[in-house]
């Protein structure tokens, strides 16, 4: 009869045995998340002064083609008034 009553309690031991193990891969997993995020956190916060130095630089470069583009359109005015002012002279 201590037979039977072995086989149960042998196999509630290799149960719990085997939740424990899964719970310390878990946890483990869960450590390894966390230092994963931190690590990811601290990449990204250095990142980030970078960023704002590249944002400023693109600032200036768009200000830079905006002028540049009125500086050519201005050109272009010019010279049409003096293509203008040739085909007149030549006309007559």
């Amino acid at each position: 009869m201590t037979q039977p009553a072995a086989a149960p309690e042998s196999q509630a031991i290799d149960q719990l045995s085997s939740l424990e193990e899964r719970i310390v891969q878990v946890v483990q997993l869960l450590q390894e998340a966390r230092q994963a995020r931190q690590a990811a956190e601290k990449e990204a916060a250095g990142l980030r002064p970078e960023l704002s130095a590249k944002e400023g630089e693109l600032a200036a470069l768009r200000q830079q083609l905006a002028a540049l583009n009125k500086e050519r359109d201005e050109v272009r005015r010019r010279l049409e008034r003096l293509l203008q002012q040739v085909d007149s002279l030549v006309s007559r």
